[in-house]
């Protein structure tokens, strides 16, 4: 009996020690004999860079309402989302001079120099109409035609002499009125619409 009992008590210390935790190279945990072999799901958190990741400002899809226009086509279609002539002058005359040479590089659009052509002449003729003081507003529609019209001929005189070469007597008849206007709405003298008049109509010399 007593033998019994000695064995008893060895087995119950041998089972005792193998449940008890054994040391890790993984994080410093103990594990039991028993758990060898199966995953470990309480693994420490990876340690992340200081840095974060990319991440893009603007959502795919969505286009800058305030970036220049590159192309014919980005200018058309600017034109398109503005009823009013007289807001179409104004974002007209907010692209920067210089950079009609790019927008314009290849050709202009013989339609797209005469929808630009006519909201012109129809924002300033209401301007001329109205007859009011040009330092009583606060954006003066006659000064900017002409400053984007100079602008245009002058960056691209080639592509846009191409283009008004396809107007007809009514478009004609509309470019002479609209220098008419500048003259006499902004004191605008033969020189300074020399450059405008020799690419849109240069037959009226």
């Amino acid at each position: 009996l007593a033998q019994a009992a000695v064995s008893r008590v060895a087995f119950c210390r041998l089972l005792a020690s193998s449940m008890a935790p054994a040391p890790s190279n993984v994080g410093g945990e103990g594990r039991s004999e028993l758990l060898r072999g199966i995953p470990n799901f309480r693994k420490a958190p990876q340690p992340t860079s200081g840095r974060l990741s990319a991440v893009n400002p603007v959502p795919a899809g969505v286009t800058r309402s305030d970036r220049q226009p590159r192309n014919g086509h980005d200018v058309a279609r600017e034109l398109r989302a503005r009823a009013n002539a007289a807001d179409k002058v104004q974002w007209l005359a907010s692209v920067p001079a210089s950079a009609f040479a790019g927008i314009f590089r290849v050709e202009i659009d013989v339609e797209l120099l005469q929808k630009i052509l006519e909201a012109m002449m129809s924002a300033c003729s209401e301007r001329e109409a109205r007859e009011v003081d040009t330092e009583a507003l606060d954006f003066d529609v006659v000064d900017a035609s002409f400053k984007v019209l100079s602008a245009l001929c002058e960056q691209c005189a080639a592509a846009a002499s191409f283009a008004a070469s396809f107007s007809g007597q009514k478009e004609r008849a509309r470019s002479v009125e609209l220098l008419n206007i500048f003259s006499r709405v902004a004191g605008k003298s033969d020189s300074d619409l020399k450059a405008i008049r020799d690419v849109l109509v240069p037959e009226a010399e």
